[in-house]
C-alpha cells in the first residue's frame, strides 16, 4: 500500500486532484478484486483525466458489477464501461446518468423486470444512442414509453410492444419520440384523421424523423 500511495504522488505531480483520482480508482478496484498491476493502469490512467471521468468510471462500474443491477464479472463490467467511456468521450457526464437511468428502468421495476444480459444490451443501446445525439435520451424515452402503454390518447401497446416500438422510434432522432406522439394524436383525433391504432402508429411512425419539432396540436 506504501508503494501505491509513493506512485500516486508521482503520477500526480503537476496535476490537480490527480492523487485523489488515482488512490480512489485503485482502493475501488482492489476492493473488488482486480489484480494490482489492473488497478494500477487504471488509477493512472483516470489520475490524469479529470474527475467527471473518474466518477462516470466507477458509476459505469458499479453499474455492470454490482448484484442489485446487472450482476457480471468483474472483467465484463470493466469491458463494458470501457466501450461507453470510449463512446462518449466529451459527453462523459451524459454516460453516466442515462446508462445508469436505462440500468434502472429495465431491471426489477414497475416496467420491464428484464433479464440481466438483455437489459445490459438495451441500456448500452441506449447510451450509445445518446452518444450519437450528445445529449440524454432517457426522459424522450421514458415519455414515449409511458404514452405507448398508459396515456389515454395512446394505443396503450403491451410492455413488451412498446419497448421494442420506443427504441425504434428513436433511433433516428432524439426528437422523433415528440413527434411520433403528436402526429398520433392528430392521426386519431376527430378533429385530424380519424384513423384506426395500427394506421395511426404507421402514420406517426413515417413522420417521426423529420428534422424539426412538429407541434402537438397541429393548425
Amino acid at each position: 500500500k506504501v508503494k501505491v500511495i509513493d506512485l500516486a504522488k508521482n503520477v500526480a505531480s503537476g496535476c490537480d486532484g490527480a492523487a485523489k483520482r488515482f488512490i480512489e480508482t485503485y482502493l475501488m478496484m482492489s476492493k473488488v478484486g482486480f489484480p494490482t498491476h489492473k488497478a494500477v493502469k487504471y488509477g493512472v490512467k483516470l489520475s490524469h483525466l479529470s474527475n467527471d471521468h473518474k466518477d462516470t468510471f466507477q458509476t459505469l462500474f458499479k453499474m455492470g458489477y454490482l448484484k442489485k443491477y446487472l450482476d457480471f464479472d468483474l472483467f465484463h463490467s470493466l469491458k463494458m464501461t470501457d466501450n461507453l467511456m470510449l463512446a462518449h468521450n466529451g459527453n462523459i457526464k451524459i454516460a453516466k446518468k442515462d446508462f445508469s437511468n436505462f440500468v434502472q428502468f429495465c431491471v426489477g421495476t414497475k416496467h420491464m423486470d428484464l433479464p440481466r444480459k438483455q437489459c445490459a444490451n438495451f441500456s448500452t443501446k441506449m447510451a450509445l444512442m445518446s452518444a450519437k445525439y450528445k445529449k440524454e435520451i432517457f426522459s424522450e424515452f421514458k415519455e414515449l414509453f409511458e404514452f405507448l402503454t398508459q396515456n389515454n390518447m395512446g394505443p396503450k401497446l403491451t410492455t413488451n410492444k412498446a419497448f421494442q416500438e420506443a427504441q425504434s422510434i428513436l433511433s433516428e432522432s432524439p426528437i422523433a419520440g415528440s413527434n411520433f406522439m403528436a402526429v398520433y394524436k392528430y392521426s386519431q383525433s376527430k378533429n385530424g384523421l380519424k384513423l384506426g391504432v395500427n394506421e395511426a402508429i404507421k402514420t406517426a411512425k413515417s413522420m417521426s424523423f423529420a428534422s424539426r419539432k412538429i407541434a402537438s396540436e397541429p393548425k
